[in-house]
């Protein structure tokens, strides 16, 4: 892959890509920064760090949540209930 464009998914050599084709067409390329076992370190269960981990990998984050626990994992925020 040229230099160009693994600087613009923030690749670094050896990193693992994931492409994804979407409905329309379009294809995403994106670095793959963490695998779910890294999460098991983290302050919370397994279904937190499972919903932020899928989160990630459809491209939405930060994971809103009410959850003070999930709130705990990277990737994850913190909603005020007002």
């Amino acid at each position: 892959m040229p230099a160009e464009i693994r600087a613009l998914v923030d690749a670094k050599p050896g990193t693992r890509l994931v492409w994804s084709a979407m409905p329309d067409g379009t294809i995403i390329v994106r670095a793959k920064t963490k695998s779910i076992l890294e999460f098991r370190k983290g302050p919370a269960d397994f279904a937190h760090c499972l919903h932020v981990a899928l989160a990630m990998q459809a491209g939405e984050q930060p994971l809103w949540t009410f959850d003070k626990e999930a709130a705990k994992v990277s990737g994850a925020q913190l909603l005020n209930k007002t």
